[in-house]
């Protein structure tokens, strides 16, 4: 059990984003016998970004605010919640109070990982603050328990995922590409989105079966040559075909001149690849009048999202 390294006179704040991802690709090559789906997919954070504070409080226990969106839970229903307990259960420093603000920005069940990087956000911030010194392996441990998507937070910039999700390879490419987010009022369950793909594809798989290491070289070659075309979202024709809203705003992507538009995770959100900052300004001006939100944002490096504190440790006021 590990101890915190912080005593009752080092009470400090810590301020970090947790930025928000989308899947550039996304394979689906298989039914794993824990009931989730194996899949294989390339997925890169974006500067689309939730802010956190973290403090320590002399009363014991989780405190969660959520500002910003609204219908953001604060109790053990998030992941931000979830994964204090997680990493607190597993120090000796079980009682200590932490006092977590949650600013969200990245809109909810849009398959933008939202509640899974401010997950891992509180994991990372934690770790520095109570000065545990958790290993990077131990905290994808703790990581895996509490989302599939977790693990990928803790590596950040561009990355293949295996498994269910859960394990993760980190690629060393990185293009700065403007991206536009769509985000329809519409909330897509993930369950409801494999559910869909596993009744159209009942032992079959809709993508040919590679190993992992020929899917990250191929995918990652394909990504340092802007080969868009060549990536897919095996769950994206199932989805509209629930929602065929969706499809009409990747033709509006198209028509506004991206050079690739495709729908991210299990949905609703669908982004477009543009050639330039202009012509993406450009589009998001013309499919915001269609009355949708939409979001321009940008490719982001490991380095940037993995950027662990924006501003400096300040003394907290809690009491």
């Amino acid at each position: 059990m590990r101890k915190a390294g912080v005593s009752r006179k080092d009470r400090a704040m810590i301020h970090l984003h947790a930025y928000a991802k989308v899947n550039l690709d996304l394979r689906i090559i298989g039914k794993r016998h824990d009931g989730y789906h194996e899949i294989q997919s390339l997925m890169q954070t974006i500067d689309l970004g939730d802010g956190l504070e973290i403090g320590l409080s002399r009363t014991p226990g989780i405190r969660l605010r959520c500002l910003g969106l609204q219908k953001v839970p604060a109790d053990s229903e998030n992941l931000a919640y979830r994964a204090a307990e997680a990493l607190l259960s597993r120090t000796a420093a079980a009682h200590t109070g932490v006092t977590l603000t949650l600013r969200k920005r990245i809109p909810l069940g849009a398959g933008l990982g939202g509640g899974s990087s401010d997950s891992a956000a509180v994991l990372r911030g934690l770790n520095k603050l109570l000065r545990l010194r958790f290993s990077d392996n131990a905290l994808a441990e703790i990581a895996s328990t509490i989302g599939s998507d977790v693990p990928f937070f803790l590596h950040g910039g561009l990355c293949a995922a295996f498994g269910r999700g859960a394990i993760v390879k980190a690629l060393h490419a990185n293009r700065r590409v403007p991206i536009l987010l769509v985000t329809p009022h519409l909330h897509v369950s993930t369950v409801d989105a494999y559910g869909w793909y596993a009744r159209s594809w009942a032992g079959t798989t809709s993508s040919p079966v590679q190993t992992a290491s020929h899917y990250a070289r191929a995918i990652e070659a394909s990504y340092k040559k802007g080969s868009w075309a060549s990536m897919r979202n095996d769950l994206e024709p199932e989805v509209f075909a629930h929602h065929p809203q969706l499809s009409i705003i990747k033709a509006a992507l198209y028509d506004s001149g991206a050079l690739h538009a495709q729908m991210t995770g299990s949905g609703s959100c669908i982004y477009g690849i543009f050639g330039n900052s202009q012509l993406l300004a450009k589009a998001s001006r013309e499919i915001a009048r269609l009355g949708h939100t939409t979001i321009m944002s940008r490719l982001i490096s490991r380095a940037v999202a993995l950027r662990l504190n924006p501003q400096k440790t300040t003394p907290s006021s809690e009491n």
